[in-house]
């Protein structure tokens, strides 16, 4: 694996800061089972699936004299074993790289008697996640749902950004975090699935030609609003307070992931399919 970053950090007055750093992984021989390969497009009939199978066993003969009376049916040894399981074996095979920046912000101010407010900032843009099968060309992800084989088909969102902002007084804090996640459309050119249509007749199992809305082709950006409040009571006690994704905003469609339950992603919009949650509790400390 090689990895490296290089950044700069500016400081214009004291009370604010901007960092934007660039980084680069790549990970070669990546482990992966044998059967993600086939999909990747290498022919099965280069690789090795063990069948493992149990004893034989004894099963009727189903003829016409007992097809509705299967008891009365002579029972036969099998000439094999049934099949117990199939072993997909790992494998070090694909190389994977990924690259992009990350933008961040600092920010406090101290309002007098009023207290501080403070705001931070954390950007991340994703320019490449390149895929190489062996023996093939790499195959760049970022914005799609590639690669469907890893971590439940969860998608590729290129955007994210984390945006905090504080208040505090005395033994107050209040704090509000606005999360986001970036759009991406439902393709995945890793496995051959290069239009909408594809994607959601291969996952559903359609037949035809999907001629639906062309707002499914795209799993929208997910937007939600986090708020904290904690109150010191003393040197051991404190009160705190949340509600978390504010607005009750709901999860946006995804007619692609096999990840959850629901037409929606559980890695990046699982909050929005909770809904508005509160909580409430306190902190004793000796």
């Amino acid at each position: 694996m090689t990895n490296y970053t290089g950044g700069i950090i500016l400081t214009p007055i004291e009370q604010l800061k901007f960092s934007i750093d660039y980084w680069d992984v790549k990970i070669k021989q990546d482990i992966v089972s044998q059967q993600e390969l086939v999909d990747l497009g290498v022919p099965a009939t280069s690789l090795q699936f063990q069948t493992v199978r149990g004893a034989p066993v004894l099963l009727p003969v189903v003829t016409a004299a007992c097809q509705n009376n299967l008891s009365a049916c002579p029972s036969q040894l099998t000439p094999v074993g049934l099949i117990a399981y199939q072993v997909f074996p790992y494998v070090n095979a694909t190389q994977t790289e990924v690259n992009g920046i990350d933008v961040g912000m600092e920010s406090h101010v101290d309002i007098g008697s009023a207290g501080r407010l403070s705001a931070t900032l954390n950007y991340s843009h994703m320019f490449h996640y390149y895929l190489t099968p062996p023996g093939g060309s790499a195959i760049d992800l970022a914005g799609t749902h590639g690669p469907t084989g890893v971590s439940g088909d969860t998608g590729n969102p290129k955007d994210r950004a984390v945006l905090t902002l504080g208040w505090d007084r005395g033994p107050w804090n209040v704090t509000a975090t606005v999360n986001y996640i970036g759009s991406f459309n439902l393709t995945d050119p890793s496995v051959g699935i290069d239009t909408c249509g594809e994607s959601i007749v291969s996952e559903d199992r359609w037949v035809g030609t999907y001629t639906g809305p062309q707002s499914f082709c795209t799993v929208d950006h997910f937007t939600t609003a986090d708020l904290y409040a904690e109150y010191t009571v003393s040197e051991h006690f404190r009160v705190h307070a949340s509600i978390l994704n504010l607005f009750d905003t709901q999860p946006p469609l995804d007619l692609q992931t096999y990840g959850s339950a629901g037409n929606y992603s559980n890695a990046f919009s699982d909050a929005g399919a909770i809904g508005r949650f509160f909580n409430l509790g306190f902190t004793y400390t000796l």
